[in-house]
């Protein structure tokens, strides 16, 4: 019995230690976190009497050591600056988890339109030794690591 459970674990440790190099979701300290990440993407807005018209846009995140962020939006048609809280937890057997709070999730909206706070879930991945914040990882999404 006390073999099998030498062998099972051992064979955890092996797949942990494997996969260590692998890019994917990853588990991190709240100080490896703090920093400034951007992400640049089209937005696709309804503009009045106009049609739909698609805008270059690039959005910062930075992340405070004091559980603090900045957003920060910038594009032809809306520029803003917000700020809010964060937190992290960690999924079981997977990655960190950050929780933006009060996070202005209408920046595809027109420029006219009321702002709307809310929650966003960022995963943490790490790439090639830098963390990339998923905001969709289907769509690869990503806020990749600045400063």
């Amino acid at each position: 019995m006390q073999m099998k459970i030498y062998l099972a674990v051992s064979a955890l440790i092996l797949f942990a230690l494997a996969s260590c190099g692998e890019p994917g979701r990853a588990r991190v300290s709240d100080q490896e976190l703090v920093g400034k990440y951007t992400m640049e993407f089209g937005v696709t807005f309804v503009t009045t009497g106009q049609g739909v018209a698609a805008v270059r846009a690039k959005e910062q995140l930075t992340l405070n050591q004091d559980k603090t962020y900045t957003q920060t939006f910038s594009s032809a048609t809306r520029d803003f600056t917000n700020h809010g809280r964060w937190k992290t937890s960690n999924e079981l057997l997977g990655g960190t988890e950050i929780e933006l709070a009060g996070f202005i999730l209408s920046e595809d909206d027109p420029s006219d339109s009321q702002v709307k706070p809310g929650f966003l879930n960022l995963q943490v991945h790490r790439e090639n030794g830098t963390l990339r914040l998923a905001r969709n990882e289907v769509a690869d999404s990503y806020y990749n690591r600045v400063e």
